[in-house]
């Protein structure tokens, strides 16, 4: 079992590779994770006109539907994953789609998902240059995962800004 997003269906599918999808192991219900780029426009741009039309063609899945159907990306628009006419267009009859797809992707992504907090924890990126390093003494058996929180507290905590608001 791989553990892996959506943007490596696409080179499975073109190494012709035998593999399906299933759900992650359950604790008490079902759930996932959702991680994605994200597109976004500076409020500051002096082009905003210009930044909004590039902004609404990146996330139109028509415009980006060989990348979908692909398996590289997923559709922005949630009508897309609810309309049963959009979405057979990225999910039927593709070799970057295999037989469980709907029930181990789509189904649970609408219904038992969670952002994580790349999306919004301000100052996401030096929080983890922070606590990556000691999360590498646990993996390597140095030290217990207690320790290495414990000896990175006041420093990673140091970093927290909040919450980003998706308007910045």
């Amino acid at each position: 079992m791989a553990i892996d997003g959506q943007w490596v269906s696409a080179g499975l599918a073109q190494s012709k590779f035998n593999f399906n999808v299933g759900v992650l192991p359950i604790m008490q219900k079902p759930m996932t994770t959702v991680v994605s780029g994200m597109f976004s426009m500076f409020k500051s741009t002096k082009h905003p006109k210009e930044a909004w039309e590039l902004l609404k063609a990146l996330m139109d899945p028509d415009s980006s539907i060989d990348l979908i159907t692909a398996g590289t990306w997923m559709p922005s628009y949630r009508d897309w994953y609810t309309d049963p006419a959009l979405l057979a267009k990225w999910t039927e009859n593709l070799d970057s789609r295999p037989s469980g797809y709907k029930d181990a992707i789509v189904d649970v992504l609408l219904n038992d998902s969670h952002q994580t907090p790349t999306g919004y924890v301000k100052n996401f990126n030096k929080i983890m240059d922070i606590v990556n390093p000691a999360l590498d003494k646990v993996w390597l058996g140095q030290q217990s995962a207690q320790e290495a929180m414990d000896a990175i507290a006041a420093k990673a905590q140091a970093q927290v800004k909040g919450r980003r608001d998706l308007k910045e």
